[in-house]
């Protein structure tokens, strides 16, 4: 596995047991929320907006008052984990949208990646979770993505539960995306909570390792002069969720281009290679929302 430094963007491709990888951090920080607090509620919510049909309500439809936002807090093995929550602004139920980051960065600072503020308008409730230390490879900030079980997918749960109980989420919408070490994350988490996760986006990632529990959505994006985590990574995920949802061996172009489509798959598995590199192309952010929300 390669292990590469590049001026401006570390990435890296660990390898284990099963083969993870890991990549480098976008820090935008565009389209954030505004005021954030340790723990408890932020600036609140406004009742405007709309995040289209739904299928589900949460616990937290019932709830009055500001929902959580800004960076938070939460308890996950006895251990604290931090987030960046930005809530919806739509009153009715609302797609839960997780979104990772890459090597080294941070919930906040990916805030723009893949442009979720802006493509949403408040018709989603979005979380930007913080990696933390990782001992198995190298003590950088990323993401467990070893297996189904792991300390950060425990942290997911937590965290689609607490969306559940303090945000109005329609519990048939969650999605995962994620960029580069958080492409691997997405991926790992639409195998591992396969039953919960309707839809996911890797861009420049790998994975996953360990079984899938369900058929799910998949779109996968891999530039082929990306020279920090190789095509193989995102050749190789996309063989998993070929197999995974039932795939037939011919495949259709399909939008946004340059993407084809799997035929005959019981969920879509997208696979969008592109000339660039080690980037979340342009053409994923205009057409990642339409995407999740996709029949």
């Amino acid at each position: 596995m390669a292990i590469l430094a590049l001026s401006l963007l570390a990435c890296d491709d660990p390898s284990t047991q099963a083969t993870n990888g890991a990549g480098a951090a976008s820090s935008t920080t565009s389209g954030e929320s505004g005021a954030t607090t340790a723990t408890g509620t932020g600036t609140g919510m406004a009742s405007t907006g709309s995040s289209g049909a739904g299928g589900g309500t949460s616990a937290g439809c019932a709830k009055n008052g500001p929902r959580p936002d800004g960076q938070l807090t939460i308890s996950v093995d006895g251990e604290e984990r931090s987030f960046f929550a930005v809530p919806a602004t739509a009153t009715e139920p609302t797609p839960l949208v997780l979104s990772f980051h890459g090597y080294g960065g941070t919930g906040q600072g990916a805030v723009g990646t893949f442009g979720l503020v802006e493509a949403t308008a408040g018709g989603a409730t979005l979380l930007f979770p913080d990696g933390v230390p990782q001992d198995w490879y190298q003590n950088a900030v990323g993401w467990d993505t070893r297996s189904n079980d792991t300390p950060d997918i425990h942290f997911v749960q937590a965290l689609i539960a607490d969306a559940l109980a303090n945000h109005c989420v329609d519990p048939t919408r969650i999605y995962v995306v994620g960029f580069s070490w958080g492409g691997w994350m997405s991926n790992q988490v639409a195998c591992a909570l396969g039953d919960e996760v309707r839809a996911f986006v890797s861009v420049a990632g790998g994975g996953p390792a360990d079984s899938c529990k369900a058929s799910t959505r998949a779109m996968i994006v891999h530039g082929a002069s990306d020279d920090a985590e190789p095509i193989a990574s995102g050749e190789e995920s996309r063989t998993r969720w070929i197999t995974r949802n039932g795939c037939a061996a011919s495949e259709s172009a399909t939008t946004p281009p340059p993407c084809v489509a799997s035929d005959g798959c019981s969920e879509p598995v997208l696979w969008c290679k592109h000339a660039g590199g080690h980037e979340v192309p342009q053409f994923v952010r205009d057409a990642v929302w339409g995407f999740l929300e996709g029949p």
